[in-house]
């Protein structure tokens, strides 16, 4: 280069750049609490998002309170059952059986039947044909 010329070089700007990235977690959390705010992270939050909270998940698969804990299940432990497996004897037992009472031993049985998980000596099956099923 002669005669004072001025030679130029292009200069390439490099940018770099940082990717951050962010995590979402399965867990059942309040994504809402702020962990600087709060003092609490994600494990220490119970699954209602309450920080250092007590309710866990119960075994209807619920969150719940202590207090209120598995209160989706039925009498009989059946989440959400409604008690459909007590039919009038005890839970997961046969329904009960119509009997009418033999009192003056005929072997007939007289009156309006009555309902027996356990059967009692002297009681027949309800027969309005009068055919005797059987005495006990």
């Amino acid at each position: 280069m002669l005669g004072g010329a001025i030679k130029t070089i292009p200069i390439l700007t490099v940018l770099l750049f940082s990717f951050v990235s962010v995590g979402y977690s399965t867990h059942d959390y309040n994504v809402d609490i702020d962990p600087a705010e709060s003092g609490c992270d994600e494990a220490d939050q119970d699954c209602s998002g309450e920080c250092y909270g007590d309710d866990t998940i119960d075994d209807c698969g619920e969150c719940s309170d202590p207090a209120d804990f598995n209160s989706g299940q039925d009498d009989c432990g059946v989440c959400y059952g409604g008690n459909a497996d007590d039919l009038g004897c005890g839970c997961f037992e046969p329904a009960a059986l119509s009997y009418c009472e033999d009192i003056d031993g005929d072997g007939l049985g007289a009156g309006t039947p009555v309902d027996f998980c356990d059967v009692e000596a002297d009681l027949l099956f309800h027969n309005e044909s009068k055919k005797i099923i059987g005495t006990l």
